[in-house]
């Protein structure tokens, strides 16, 4: 499935793609101008797993293919963590 989104810029999309089988979002890739360019950029978010009943990706791969490619591994998500007052 796909959805777009357009923004109110000259040029500013974001299209977001969910996995038919479970739903859960699957990535989004983003258009906008950035000092007269189109730059593209992608996001693609894996290894989902049950945190506090809500499934959160842990990993997310991100790719400008002009610039840069990496990827963010999350080895654990908590939810409602109070900031030590310090």
């Amino acid at each position: 499935m796909k959805t777009s989104i357009k923004r109110y810029a000259a040029v500013a999309a974001d299209t977001f793609y969910f996995d038919a089988a479970t739903g859960l979002l699957a990535g989004v890739t983003s258009a906008a101008e950035i000092q007269w360019q189109e730059v593209t950029t992608k996001v693609i978010f894996r290894d989902y797993k049950k945190v506090d009943g809500v499934q959160i990706p842990h990993t997310f791969e991100f790719e400008e293919p002009a610039f840069a490619s990496f990827t963010i591994w999350l080895d654990s998500v908590k939810h409602s963590i109070k900031a030590d007052a310090k």
